[in-house]
């Protein structure tokens, strides 16, 4: 839920910018990860 959220925060802010690109991670329990690069 923190990604969401950051990403509301950063908008909110005027922090991203159209182009800008933004590395998402995620980690879980064991050894669980993903990542996803988007273009704003």
């Amino acid at each position: 839920a923190s990604i969401p959220l950051t990403l509301d925060t950063a908008h909110r802010n005027h922090t991203l910018h159209p182009g800008d690109l933004i590395l998402l991670a995620g980690f879980g329990g064991g050894m669980a990860a993903g990542l996803a690069l988007i273009e704003w």
